[in-house]
């Protein structure tokens, strides 16, 4: 495995799910061993229509943690409090919308309201089994019928959903002039994820050494230029939005060939804070 990898996603076709109809989807990595990955799914306007013959559908993870950031559009979901609540809340996915999502959290879809203008979502797991063309989705995913279903003495979870702007930004924990929002802790192999801002003309000194485990980064908006020191010497970019980075042992992310960004940038983080 290199030590470093990045994509330019926005040079990056669409391909079309196989067992979502409508959806498109864009893969920024596969973790084979545990089958945790990393997509960009495209989700298109009306989408309700294809839903299950307009059926609802719900089910739930056994063991995997799912995350996401909505980048923009509507994209209506529902969750679920148990098998009991048949109803469910509606929430709307738009951009900015961020999810972590326990396992043994109940959630699905329905055939209305429909996306008005289609959506782009980030989306990150643990492991496999997500996917209903998964293998391991048998053992993985369970789902759950609205009427006639099994009774389950499993205390089901639910997530915490919401729009990053209702939280305010702070001061960077270790940069000056850099601001930061925690949106996650680290809950079991799911890394920490947070939001950096830096703003235009930014500088920094700092070093973010890899580690056996994928430390990663996407750019939400603006650019910034970093630098990747590993065992084949130092590799510099110009990341823009929607490009992707990862870095492991030994690679180190760095930052000191004077200013970051000419016009700023806000970047999630996972794994790591940019510092």
């Amino acid at each position: 495995m290199p030590a470093h990898r990045v994509v330019a996603t926005s040079q990056v076709p669409w391909r079309e799910e196989p067992n979502i109809a409508g959806f498109r989807s864009k893969t920024l990595f596969v973790d084979s061993p545990s089958g945790a990955s990393a997509n960009l799914y495209w989700v298109p306007p009306d989408h309700g229509v294809q839903v299950m013959f307009r059926r609802p559908t719900r089910h739930f993870h056994r063991t995997v943690v799912e995350r996401s950031f909505a980048l923009g559009g509507d994209y209506p979901h529902w969750e679920f409090r148990n098998p009991d609540d048949t109803t469910g809340e509606l929430i709307v996915f738009r951009r900015g919308t961020f999810m972590d999502r326990p396992p043994l959290s109940l959630h699905g879809l329905q055939p209305e309201p429909r996306s008005q203008v289609g959506a782009t979502v980030l989306n990150w797991d643990t492991g496999g089994g997500v996917g209903l063309d998964d293998p391991r989705a048998k053992d993985e995913t369970v789902t759950v019928p609205f009427r006639d279903y099994e009774r389950y003495n499993i205390p089901f979870t639910s997530p915490r959903i919401f729009r990053h702007d209702e939280q305010p930004w702070r001061a960077h924990p270790r940069v000056s002039g850099w601001k930061a929002k925690a949106l996650a802790p680290r809950h079991g192999t799911a890394a920490e994820v947070a939001l950096v801002a830096l703003p235009a003309d930014a500088v920094s000194k700092q070093a973010v050494p890899g580690t056996h485990e994928r430390r990663w980064l996407f750019v939400v908006s603006g650019s910034l230029r970093v630098a990747i020191a590993d065992a084949d010497g130092e590799h510099r970019y110009e990341l823009t939005e929607e490009d992707f980075l990862e870095w492991f042992q030994p690679a180190k992310l760095r930052f000191d060939h004077g200013t970051i960004s000419d016009v700023g940038a806000v970047v999630l983080c996972i794994g790591h804070q940019l510092s």
